[in-house]
């Protein structure tokens, strides 16, 4: 019999035909959990922001409070910088379809760039700075209110200033604006980020028993820091 090297070439590509399904499935798992993720991230901070605004001043999105903050540094937290297209994405929607003023595409533009660019640096910054998403020391909670009060007036600082120079708030009244959204990019950040991650932390230890030491308390720490964001909210809505 002649062995023929087609026929070879044959059997073996039938040979590796499940493994290439094999890896293809594989490969279509993450990418249907990517674009599942990102649906979700910008359906949910739409609703946040739809929800949380409330006495909205000069017709755009500065408000008593802002939870949607609170989510977008849960994801460049959690899954990574390189999520930050996504939080610009929606941040460009919400700018784009919540304000009750007319608006041209510039200041929107400009003010979720100034977003997106101040809360990546601050997600950065607490990742290189060594902060744990689970909060088992004091100093992660120092270390989110510190990042988070000063990101945060940076970017009402810049967001102001970019619907000021399109002349949606007057120059006149940029330190109450610039004020009102810091407050409440804050307040969103300090109530909505721990919880965020205390429920991701529980959701990964689901099943898995956690040993106590000694002397610890049966409260974890990190609910001192819903407790204190919990209240600087009531304290702003009265």
């Amino acid at each position: 019999m002649i062995w023929d090297p087609t026929m070879e070439e044959a059997i073996d590509d039938v040979v590796r035909a499940p493994e290439s399904t094999a890896r293809i499935g594989r490969s279509a798992k993450p990418t249907w959990r990517v674009v599942a993720l990102s649906i979700g991230f910008v359906a949910l901070y739409l609703a946040l922001d739809r929800l949380s605004f409330i006495g909205g001043l000069h017709g755009i999105g500065i408000t008593p409070w802002n939870p949607s903050t609170g989510l977008a540094m849960a994801l460049l937290i959690i899954k990574g910088l390189g999520y930050a297209p996504l939080v610009m994405a929606a941040e460009l929607l919400s700018g784009a379809t919540l304000p009750i003023v007319s608006l041209s595409a510039m200041p929107v533009f400009l003010g979720s760039l100034v977003v997106t660019a101040g809360y990546t640096g601050a997600a950065a910054t607490l990742r290189h700075v060594g902060f744990q998403t689970s909060m088992p020391r004091s100093m992660d909670i120092v270390m989110l209110l510190v990042v988070t009060i000063i990101s945060s007036g940076l970017v009402a600082g810049g967001y102001v200033a970019s619907y000021a120079a399109a002349g949606v708030v007057p120059w006149s009244g940029f330190a109450e604006a610039g004020f009102h959204f810091w407050i409440g990019d804050a307040i969103g950040i300090i109530v909505l980020l721990p919880l965020l991650l205390l429920l991701i932390e529980r959701i990964k230890q689901r099943g898995q028993p956690v040993p106590r030491r000694r002397g610890d308390s049966p409260r974890p720490r990190h609910c001192r820091a819903l407790g204190f964001g919990a209240q600087c909210f009531i304290g702003r809505i009265r």
